[in-house]
C-alpha cells in the first residue's frame, strides 16, 4: 500500500504543476497527470500496488519510482504493536497507583512515572510503549507531550479528562503516518462544538475557548476514585496485547459515571502535519 502526500495540482495545456509540503514540480507525463488528477478528484490518498499498476499501465514501476523519489508518494508502514517495556506517565497519582496494582502479572515490565509540568527529566527510549494520562488536563501540556513523543518516533497514546469524560487516543507512531493525539483532541473539540451548537446551548468547549485565550495553561481536572478510574485502567491494560492491527487506530470515550465506553476510528485533523 502507498499513501500520497496531500497536494494541489494545476493543469495547463501540455503540463501540470504539482505542489505539496515537500516539492513543487512540473509534470509532463500524461499517464502520471491523469493518475494524479484521478486521485485529486476522488480524494483517494491510499492506493494498493494493484491499483497503481492498473491505473498507470506498463510504465507503473518507472512512474512509481519517480513519485517516491520526488516525495509525491510513500510506502505505508504497517503498524505493529511491538515494544520492550511499558512506561506509564501521568500527573494523577491515583491513576498511577491503580495501573501499578492491577497490572501485576502481565508479561511486559511496567514502570510508572509521575510528573508535574513536562517530560524534561524523563528518558524516552525508542523500544518502549508510552501510555500517558493527563488529569489535570491543559491543551498546552497535551500538545507538548504529544510533539515530544511523536518526534522521538515511539509508540504512544494519550488519555485525558475533559467535559466529564475520559478520552483515549489511538496508538500512534510517527513512521506509521496515522492520526496522532493532537488530531484526536481537535476532532473531539469540533464534535463537542457541533453537538452543543445544534442544541442552541453554550458548550463546555465554548467556555474553555474563552478561558484559554486569557489563560493558555488553564487546567481541567477531576477528583477520581479507585472505582471511577477503573474503566480507563482496564481499557489500557486490556489493549496492551493487540493482535488485530485495525484496533490500533481506535479511539475511545469513557463515561465513567454510567460505565459506558464508546469507540470510534481516528481521523486526521486537516491542520496537523503528522501525515507528512
Amino acid at each position: 500500500m502507498y499513501n500520497l502526500y496531500p497536494f494541489i495540482i494545476t493543469n495547463y495545456e501540455d503540463t501540470s504543476i504539482l505542489q505539496n509540503s515537500f516539492t513543487t514540480i512540473i509534470l509532463k507525463d500524461r499517464e502520471l497527470i491523469k493518475f494524479l488528477n484521478w486521485i485529486d478528484i476522488n480524494e483517494v490518498y491510499e492506493v494498493s500496488n494493484e491499483e497503481i499498476e492498473s491505473l498507470l499501465g506498463k510504465k507503473h514501476e518507472e512512474i512509481l519510482d519517480f513519485m517516491i523519489n520526488n516525495k509525491i508518494i510513500h510506502e505505508c508502514i504497517k503498524p505493529k504493536l511491538a515494544f520492550k517495556d511499558i512506561i506509564v506517565i501521568s500527573n494523577d497519582k491515583l491513576f498511577l497507583d491503580n495501573m501499578q496494582y492491577i497490572s501485576q502479572g502481565i508479561e511486559s515490565k511496567l514502570k510508572s512515572i509521575f510528573f508535574d509540568k513536562n517530560l524534561d527529566n524523563i528518558e524516552i527510549k525508542k523500544d518502549n510503549l508510552y501510555l500517558v494520562f493527563l488529569n489535570p488536563f491543559n491543551i498546552t501540556l497535551y500538545t507538548n507531550i504529544s510533539d515530544i513523543l511523536h518526534n522521538k518516533n515511539v509508540i504512544y497514546r494519550i488519555a485525558f479528562y475533559y467535559n466529564n469524560y475520559i478520552f483515549v487516543s489511538n496508538y500512534h507512531k510517527k513512521e506509521w503516518v496515522n492520526p496522532c493525539p493532537i488530531c484526536f483532541y481537535h476532532n473531539v473539540e469540533s464534535s463537542l462544538k457541533a453537538k452543543y451548537n445544534s442544541m442552541g446551548t453554550t458548550s463546555f468547549q465554548s467556555i474553555l475557548d474563552i478561558i484559554y485565550k486569557r489563560h493558555p495553561d488553564f487546567n481541567v481536572e477531576n477528583k477520581f476514585t479507585n472505582y471511577s478510574i477503573k474503566g480507563l485502567v482496564n481499557l489500557l491494560l486490556d489493549q496492551i496485547d493487540i493482535k488485530n492491527n485495525a484496533v490500533i487506530n481506535n479511539v475511545y470515550s469513557i463515561d465513567f459515571i454510567n460505565n459506558i465506553v464508546s469507540v470510534d476510528e481516528a481521523m486526521h485533523w486537516e491542520l496537523c502535519d503528522c501525515y507528512e
